[in-house]
C-alpha cells in the first residue's frame, strides 16, 4: 500500500509469517506481529491527519487495523468491512478453492498486480501535500477516502480502473 506522506510516497505493507515458506496456503499467512500498527496509524496520521475529511473516518480505519488479527485474511476482512462502514461500495468474493487464472474474464485482476503492470492514467483530486508535491497517482484507497470522503465512490466509478 502507498501513501503520501510529508517526505513523499512511503510504501506499508504487513509483516507477514509463513509456516511453510512460500508454500503456506493463503488461509494460513498469519500476521507476524502487532508492532508496526502502531507506526502505520502514526503514519497515516501524519499523513492525513489534515485531510479534509480524516475525522470522520480514522476511527473505523484505526479500528480496523488494531483489531487483533491473527491471520492474513482477518486483518483484510476488518479493513473491507470498515471501508464499507465508511460508504465506500465494495464487492468481495471468497472461494474455498483456487480458481484458475483466465485472462480473458472481465474481472480478472491478479496480473494487474505486478510490479511492471501500468495502470492508466486517472483523474488528478485534492491531496494533502500538494504544495510540496505534484499529483501522486494509484495511492492506496485510504488516500481517496481521506481526501475525497463521500465523494471516493463517485470518483472511483469514473475511473478507467479495467483499463478498458
Amino acid at each position: 500500500m502507498e501513501i503520501l506522506t510529508p517526505q513523499g510516497t512511503a510504501i506499508w505493507s504487513v509483516p507477514l509469517k509463513r509456516l511453510h515458506g512460500i508454500k503456506t496456503p493463503t488461509a494460513e499467512v498469519m500476521v507476524a506481529d502487532d508492532a508496526w500498527k502502531r507506526r502505520f496509524i502514526s503514519a497515516l496520521r501524519s499523513a492525513y491527519g489534515r485531510s479534509a475529511c480524516f475525522e470522520h473516518y480514522a476511527d473505523e480505519i484505526f479500528a480496523a487495523i488494531e483489531a487483533p488479527n491473527i491471520y492474513l485474511w482477518e486483518l483484510n476482512n476488518a479493513v473491507f468491512k470498515a471501508l464499507r462502514n465508511c460508504g465506500l461500495k465494495l464487492e468481495v468474493e471468497y472461494s474455498e478453492t483456487p480458481i484458475p487464472f483466465d485472462s480473458t474474464a472481465k474481472h480478472e485482476w491478479r496480473h494487474r498486480f505486478e510490479p511492471h503492470y501500468a495502470w492508466p492514467a486517472n483523474d488528478r483530486y485534492s491531496q494533502v501535500f500538494s504544495d510540496r508535491f505534484p499529483f501522486a497517482p494509484n495511492l492506496s484507497v485510504l488516500d481517496l477516502l481521506f481526501n475525497l470522503g463521500p465523494q471516493t465512490n463517485d470518483y472511483l466509478q469514473r475511473q478507467q480502473l479495467m483499463g478498458a
